[in-house]
């Protein structure tokens, strides 16, 4: 692989005395070495990469020292101004009442115009955050929840509602799987994302139900399509307040007979449904791997797997924990594993500005870069996020990655920010509903 590929492939922008090279064995290395490329392969997969003062840093801190810099972000004091984002507001109509056709058309144009502007301005105040963060680790859980435990603009059209799950995603980023399962749960933007605000005794609603098992928690092969259903049933009556936007258990709406559900038969709730897929042994595998995937960019060895997923178990799904053991296993470090990953758009672009300490100056240009290559932050392409991987590369795409990189570089003009803005909106209005019923 060339060294300008490896750039735009797995992101490794090499700087002078970065000393970035593949090994060619695959064999594993000790438990006891530590050498600067380890330290450097820790900053690219845990981090957005390292400078050459960083990657010296953390070699000289040892491998137990590195992974608690990284892990224990929370002593690092970080502070951002938040995006520009109205509070939440009743769905049209919902106070106005009858309009006039003409007059309904006009408030429906100008909160979808408003919508549209919000969802600009999350996306380029994340994209400044993960450049400027001191606390890189954090933001990098943040875009794997984001990816995992999927929600997207068109779908839920309401930019409060993502703001406030992305800033869920980064309060519980490292903490308990099973806390993170049941705030998703009750999430207003996972609620209309997967249609469980439709989920009502009686006439259930399967959708979101069949995601948690498959996608979020279990994975596919480990349940039934009884299961599905009496999880659904577990689920109804989980809402939102319409004239809040705030999470709603409306009790006559809620399923409250009996459920079969993985060998028992009581009268199951969301949370209790939540504690019973925890106890399934599929479940701390799905995610250890997920996470390892998204993080060491290969498939674990068997042995790794079994390893990470004990660990997992036994620390009652502390995410912290899983990452740590993670971290410290020697075949996070091994040569197979080193520039195997293929960076996501929005790790090239914030790993490329991160390394060369250039400012997120026009986070305008930067999102419509991420665009060009294949990911939009707060709108996924389906309830599966992102494939990922080589996915990720094409021969349309690998041009973008050229030239975001070369523009990096040479600091070429991006396109003006209104430009952009105005083909965003035209963007944005066509793929909209009509009817925003936020």
């Amino acid at each position: 692989m060339s060294r300008l590929r490896k750039i735009l492939i797995t992101g490794a922008v090499l700087l002078p005395g970065c000393g970035f090279t593949r090994a060619q064995s695959t064999a594993k290395p000790a438990a006891s070495s530590w050498t600067r490329d380890d330290a450097a392969h820790l900053l690219r997969r845990a981090a957005f990469g390292g400078t050459p003062e960083q990657i010296d840093r953390f070699h000289t801190l040892g491998r137990q020292g590195a992974v608690n810099e990284l892990v224990d972000y929370e002593k690092v004091k970080a502070a951002f101004e938040p995006p520009s984002v109205m509070p939440y507001e009743p769905p049209p109509f919902y106070k106005e009442g009858p309009l006039a056709p003409e007059d309904r058309q006009e408030v429906i144009r100008i909160r979808r115009q408003n919508h549209i502007m919000e969802f600009s301005n999350m996306s380029e105040w994340w994209l400044r955050r993960m450049i400027s963060t001191p606390r890189p680790l954090e933001e990098k859980l943040t875009l794997f929840w984001h990816g995992h435990f999927t929600s997207g603009m068109r779908e839920v059209e309401n930019p409060r509602f993502l703001y406030d799950q992305n800033q869920l995603f980064r309060r519980l980023a490292k903490g308990s799987f099973g806390e993170l399962v049941k705030a998703v749960s009750a999430d207003p933007a996972m609620l209309r994302y997967l249609d469980n605000v439709n989920n009502v005794a009686g006439h259930p609603n399967e959708n979101y139900a069949r995601e948690l098992l498959e996608l979020f928690t279990m994975g596919e092969g480990h349940y039934s399509e009884n299961d599905i259903k009496a999880v659904a049933r577990a689920f109804t009556g989980w809402t939102i307040n319409r004239a809040t936007g705030t999470p709603f258990f409306e009790m006559q709406k809620h399923d409250f007979g009996f459920k079969p559900l993985f060998g028992q038969f009581r009268r199951f709730n969301g949370y209790d449904v939540v504690d019973l897929i925890l106890a399934q042994p599929a479940t701390a595998k799905h995610v250890a791997r997920e996470l390892w995937v998204y993080f060491a960019g290969t498939e674990p060895d068997p042995p790794v797997l079994t390893t990470l997923a004990s660990t997992f178990q036994r620390s009652k799904f502390s995410i912290e924990a899983l990452l740590r053991a993670m971290f410290m296993h020697d075949a996070f470090y091994a040569p197979a594993v080193k520039f195997a990953a293929v960076k996501s758009p929005a790790e090239l672009v914030v790993g490329t500005y991160r390394l060369l300490e250039l400012p997120p100056s026009n986070a305008a240009s930067l999102a419509t870069a991420l665009r060009r290559m294949g990911q939009e932050l707060f709108q996924p392409p389906n309830v599966k996020g992102w494939d990922g991987g080589l996915k990720w590369i094409n021969t349309s795409t690998l041009l973008e990655r050229y030239n975001f990189v070369v523009g990096a570089l040479h600091g070429n003009e991006a396109p003006r920010e209104g430009e952009q803005m105005a083909m965003r909106m035209q963007q944005m209005m066509s793929d909209m509903p009509p009817e925003m019923a936020s």
